[in-house]
């Protein structure tokens, strides 16, 4: 029998199978509502002026095809590692951050889940509901178990708090928490400043560790006001991992640039933990190109 006979047509992902219905859709008044890309009003996505110049300056000096180490560009990783956390926090000057290159921030997210399962492979990672709907998929096809925690009352139209914190409060020890650093996904619905500092306290208190995914910064309130939420719990809690994407606020989608922060409890451990993100990103992908650079 041959081998591939066996499987079934899976269904198509409904996002994209609605793109493909409107691109189909020959009405003049018709509006894009699947994937998250951002359009002009002509329906196009227009590259960065930035962009462009940074793609010809890397043209232009690029000397090598060579293959860079798993980790990627060591410049990429640390302006990454500045502009997330930010060049004052003072857990990058504790040598307790690295920095992985990645596919995306999928890529960040299924690569940290990995990490988890290898590390910690009884941690149950908490996942918002409701939350970006690949948010399941990338971690969950990694191995990790998932419970889910309230985060959006869609009666009420409102972020659920008290609902998150209790839920929260009954987690384990060395267990995961994922959150959204800013612009929340599907909702809109945003931790305050001080929600923040309460969520850290608790997270602390419960021994949790937070998974940070941020796709959309800068594109809320500004680059240090979506982020301020994200620095002062890495600046207090022993253990973090942050998923960063470069799609939106960048238009990089195509070049699938991302990356995958991790702070550890001591300099030593940031070193372990950098060779086993270098291992996983072996076993899955080689996400080295040097055209993720130019974001």
């Amino acid at each position: 029998m041959p081998v591939f006979s066996t499987l079934a047509e899976l269904r198509g992902d409904p996002i994209l199978g609605l793109s493909a219905q409107f691109r189909e859709d020959s009405r003049g008044e018709k509006i894009d509502l699947g994937v998250g890309v951002y359009r002009s009003e002509g329906g196009e996505t227009p590259i960065m002026e930035a962009v462009r110049e940074a793609t010809a300056l890397l043209t232009q000096q690029e000397a090598t095809k060579a293959y860079l180490p798993p980790s990627g560009t060591p410049h990429f990783q640390s302006a990454v590692a500045r502009l997330v956390l930010g060049s004052e926090n003072s857990v990058l000057a504790s040598g307790r951050v690295t920095t992985l290159q990645s596919v995306g921030g999928s890529g960040a997210l299924h690569v940290g889940a990995r990490l988890i399962a290898t590390s910690a492979p009884d941690a149950v990672v908490w996942i918002g509901n409701p939350t970006w709907a690949n948010h399941a998929h990338l971690l969950g096809s990694a191995g990790v178990r998932l419970k889910e925690y309230p985060y959006y009352d869609s009666t009420t139209h409102s972020l659920d708090f008290d609902g998150l914190c209790k839920a929260l409060a009954t987690a384990s020890a060395g267990d995961v928490v994922l959150l959204h650093g800013c612009c929340h996904n599907p909702s809109g619905a945003d931790l305050s400043l001080s929600q923040w500092h309460t969520l850290t306290e608790l997270v602390s208190n419960r021994k949790l560790v937070p998974f940070i995914d941020i796709a959309y910064l800068g594109l809320g309130m500004g680059i240090d006001e979506d982020a301020a939420g994200l620095r002062h719990m890495a600046e207090n809690v022993p253990e973090m991992l942050i998923a960063v994407s470069f799609s939106k606020n960048f238009g990089l989608y195509r070049e699938r640039a991302g990356a995958l922060i991790a702070v550890t409890e001591k300099p030593s451990t940031a070193k372990v933990v950098a060779s086993h993100l270098e291992y996983r990103t072996r076993c899955i992908f080689y996400a080295s190109g040097p055209w993720l650079c130019a974001g």
